[in-house]
């Protein structure tokens, strides 16, 4: 599968399948997708759901890991995460949840719902009867995760289920059950501190959760993605509201233009950008411009009062030291804000159209010294996806790259479909 489904050995699928005793000899890997081809025909994979669905009912611990493991290797397999998908498993998951998220099968099932997610799109929109139960035990091990996760292990536990917590909330009805839940709390409370000011005091971040590690950088960027998705629609931007916008921009502060937050939020926030490392940092400008971009519509007040324009004409512009990528999303921005209403004086008034003119005689004279249009200088190269120039994140795992040069990130929504509108104007 793509993003973070590997399927692992070919031993695996019999090994679980073993039962008590000894594992049969692990087949070549030729052997996997026979293997799965089998579990899929011989209806297996129904019940295996109905026993877990049984072990979850009667306590069974050690059942309920063995069978969550079983499915886990048959979920590598796109055929048959569709058909647990189908079987109802989100209606099942919410004791497993409740056990201790260092727990084997927390990590377990966390993999599985990765892994069906992804292959089975169908299954981000949670059937009614497990909208509460189950986003509410989510919610609340996102919470525990982040709260007492010190380790590096808990950690990368912890970021796969903010990953399965974004694919979840591209669905309406889930979105809204988790953010009923009091997800969008938690993801704000990451996706904002320390960069907007102090944590919040009832530690729900620690420090330990704070650094500029890998791990934690990692969490930052998926905080950032689970807000915007959390807040894609009407209701849901209050989520942004409540600081994400301001510290998007406050990213952006290096090139000057842009917040305009309280003075001691302004200074938390120049301290806490500038500690990331420097590709760090521009990873994280260049998510914060395309997200902008996506949100944009649905608050045009904010774009307005936050100093929207000022930034992306900032980053745009002839004496701005941003890549090409960089330049490509706050053109992108720019040209968003350009379509609602109120925002062409605003744009001009920032100097706009002198930064893109320029920006575009910059590249019509690299354009004539080399023939053509090559990639950028950042994360191993451009490419031209959408009429924008795009850049490879550089770390990590492909879901980054992904999420940055797809339709997630790269395409304006309004959510609401309509333009953004500031209050008094007229087009």
């Amino acid at each position: 599968g793509g993003g973070g489904r590997t399927a692992r050995g070919g031993g695996s699928l019999g090994a679980s399948l073993g039962g008590v005793g000894s594992a049969p000899p692990p087949p070549s890997p030729r052997a996997f997708f026979t293997n799965q081809k089998l579990v899929q025909r011989s209806g297996c994979v129904r019940h295996c759901v109905a026993g877990l669905g049984a072990a979850a009912a009667s306590g069974d611990a050690a059942a309920q890991l063995a069978i969550t493991r079983v499915l886990l290797e048959a979920s590598y397999y796109d055929e048959n995460a569709q058909q647990i998908a189908d079987e109802g498993l989100f209606l099942l998951l919410a004791p497993l949840l409740r056990d201790d998220f260092r727990s084997p099968l927390v990590f377990a099932v966390s993999e599985l719902m990765w892994n069906v997610l992804e292959a089975a799109p169908s299954a981000r929109a949670l059937a009614d009867a497990a909208v509460g139960p189950f986003c509410g035990a989510f919610a609340d091990v996102v919470a525990l995760a982040l709260r007492c996760g010190h380790r590096v292990a808990d950690k990368e536990v912890r970021n796969e289920l903010l990953i399965t917590a974004r694919l979840l909330a591209e669905d309406p009805g889930s979105r809204a059950g988790l953010r009923a839940a009091g997800l969008a709390d938690t993801a704000l409370a990451i996706a904002v501190h320390p960069e907007m000011g102090p944590p919040p005091s009832d530690g729900a971040v620690k420090p330990f959760a704070m650094t500029t590690a890998p791990q934690d950088f990692e969490m930052k960027r998926l905080a950032w993605l689970l807000v915007a998705e959390l807040s894609d629609d009407e209701i849901g931007i209050a989520v942004a509201q409540k600081g994400f916008l301001a510290c998007a921009l406050a990213f952006l502060s290096p090139f000057g233009g842009g917040v305009s937050p309280s003075a001691a939020a302004a200074a938390a926030g120049g301290v806490a950008v500038t500690r990331w490392s420097r590709s760090q940092l521009r990873d994280l400008q260049e998510l914060a411009l395309r997200l902008l971009t996506r949100l944009a519509p649905l608050c045009p007040v904010e774009m307005a009062t936050l100093g929207a324009c000022n930034a992306a004409v900032a980053v745009m512009s002839a004496a701005s030291p941003a890549d090409d990528g960089l330049r490509a999303a706050a053109i992108s921005l720019a040209v968003q804000l350009a379509a609602m209403e109120g925002f062409v004086g605003r744009l001009g008034g920032a100097g706009g159209v002198e930064a893109a003119l320029r920006a575009f005689e910059g590249e019509v004279g690299e354009l004539s010294g080399r023939g053509g249009w090559c990639g950028g200088s950042v994360g191993g190269g451009h490419t031209s996806h959408g009429g924008v120039v795009l850049g490879d994140s550089g770390y990590g795992h492909g879901y980054f790259s992904d999420e940055i040069s797809g339709d997630f990130v790269d395409t304006p929504r309004s959510g609401a479909g309509g333009r953004g509108v500031l209050p008094g104007t007229s087009e």
